[in-house]
């Protein structure tokens, strides 16, 4: 769970998908937002990152994310993890620094 400040707006989320984009240079996060603030439901420009509610999805620069410190009540069902798993390619390694509230 993250937050992040897009045009000085604060909007909480979840993290679906982190890596490049179609056409669009460095790595970048992909969110799905607690609300419907957003501009996409994972798709763009004609390609599927992830999925999600329509305008919950939102791709953000990991500079823009900070960690929530919320506690986590339920584990991931074993579909989350494989898709997880799933947007990462074979070899790739990604690390991302969140800073904490």
């Amino acid at each position: 769970r993250v937050r992040a400040c897009v045009h000085g707006k604060q909007q909480a989320g979840t993290v679906r998908f982190v890596g490049e984009l179609e056409n669009q240079a460095g790595t970048w996060v992909g969110l799905q937002l607690d609300r419907p603030e957003g501009k996409h439901d994972g798709e763009v420009g004609g390609r599927r990152y992830f999925d999600c509610p329509k305008f919950s999805g939102l791709f953000v620069r990991a500079s823009q994310l900070v960690a929530l410190q919320e506690q986590v009540h339920e584990q991931p069902s074993q579909a989350e993890v494989d898709e997880t798993r799933r947007t990462f390619r074979d070899g790739e390694h990604i690390q991302l620094t969140l800073r904490g509230t």
